[in-house]
């Protein structure tokens, strides 16, 4: 026999603020932090920027080639965990809030029932 389905608001919050952190901190590896950081890691930019400026120094244009088409890539896949990550943190929260209202919702309905309340 099942103990039935349990859902815990505070777990899927923390697991939202989690992906919040991981966000801000792929944000950081594209040059900045917070806001202006998410933004620019969600626009794919940041590595690929830099790479530009610093290959040209290495000497040997397959090195360079091979230090942009890197950064470019880099950028890329970062975007996309930073897109997924904010709609996945988004989305636990609305989730959260959404089991804790029903829940709100079905206790103040059972007291009622209970309480003889119309």
């Amino acid at each position: 026999m099942s103990d039935g389905f349990r859902v815990d608001p505070a777990a899927l919050r923390s697991a939202r603020d989690g992906i919040n952190q991981l966000v801000t901190e792929l944000a950081e590896m594209c040059g900045g932090g917070g806001l202006v950081g998410t933004v620019f890691a969600r626009n794919g930019r940041g590595l690929a920027e830099r790479t530009l400026t610093d290959a040209p120094r290495l000497g040997g244009t397959n090195i360079a080639g091979a230090l942009i088409a890197f950064g470019q890539r880099w950028e890329e896949g970062n975007r996309h965990l930073v897109e997924g990550g904010l709609r996945a943190a988004e989305e636990l929260g609305e989730i959260a809030d959404t089991y804790q209202r029903h829940d709100e919702d079905a206790a103040a309905e059972l007291q009622r029932i209970l309480h003889g309340k119309a």
